[in-house]
């Protein structure tokens, strides 16, 4: 039970930073809008400014406020790959089972991991990936602990290579919010340098509908697997209850 409360907690944060996300998306939106009347308004260019600042803002508050939200959840969404490994957890013979039951919640946590890399920020764990390999790999085999260890590695690569070019420090690492914060960027540029507003505006406004339609993926996703958690959790407790 203690499990599925987890899996629950970090489903509520992850659903809090998508749908911040997605806000985001809304301001860009506005000002894709914005910058594709301005020309023919000059009280809406007045205003091209003022919604540049408010995307800019809300991507420096988005960072700090995913932060604080990683740093509060950290039990439910921390990364558990050799944590609490039955002895007897084995992928085969009588407990095989249970084996199983724990190897799935070891893809679990790091498929939570992972998202809550993209959506809420990036932050490593120093002991995330101590011994983790030796201990799947004692448990489960070695090309069950390969996997995990060869896809954790590959994951905090990229993140690395993303922070590292936008400048250092960690935020949101989804791959459409950084599209359109970069977008965003190019138009305050155009407007403020004389450039292609209309060009920038289009950029802009392709790149707020693409976010918020990986928001809603994203948001669906999580939807989802908290009603399978629930779901599981109800089933089990029938179980363990002797109901039909």
């Amino acid at each position: 039970m203690d499990e599925a409360s987890r899996l629950c907690d970090a489903c509520r944060a992850l659903r809090l930073g998508a749908a911040a996300v997605e806000g985001y998306a809304g301001s860009a939106a506005q000002l894709a809008s914005l910058l594709m009347q301005a020309p023919s308004s000059p009280n809406l260019s007045r205003q091209v400014p003022r919604a540049i600042s408010v995307c800019r803002r809300e991507a420096m508050a988005l960072k700090e406020e995913n932060r604080a939200l990683v740093e509060a959840r950290a039990e439910a969404l921390a990364l558990r790959l050799s944590e609490g490994v039955p002895a007897d957890a084995k992928l085969g013979g009588f407990n095989g089972f249970r084996g199983v039951l724990c190897a799935t919640r070891m893809l679990t946590s790091f498929l939570l991991t992972l998202l809550s890399w993209g959506v809420l920020h990036y932050w490593t764990d120093p002991n995330a990936g101590a011994g983790a390999a030796g201990d799947c790999g004692s448990y489960f085999g070695a090309a069950f602990a390969s996997a995990l260890s060869r896809a954790q590695q590959r994951v905090a690569a990229e993140a690395g290579r993303s922070v590292a070019a936008a400048g250092g420090g960690a935020g949101v690492m989804m791959h459409e919010f950084r599209r359109a914060r970069a977008a965003v960027e190019e138009a305050k540029e155009a407007a403020e340098h004389g450039g292609d507003v209309a060009a920038a505006a289009a950029e802009v406004g392709l790149r707020a509908g693409a976010l918020r339609a990986a928001c809603e993926d994203v948001l669906a996703l999580i939807d989802d697997l908290f009603d399978e958690v629930v779901e599981a959790r109800k089933k089990l407790l029938d179980l363990c209850s002797g109901g039909n």
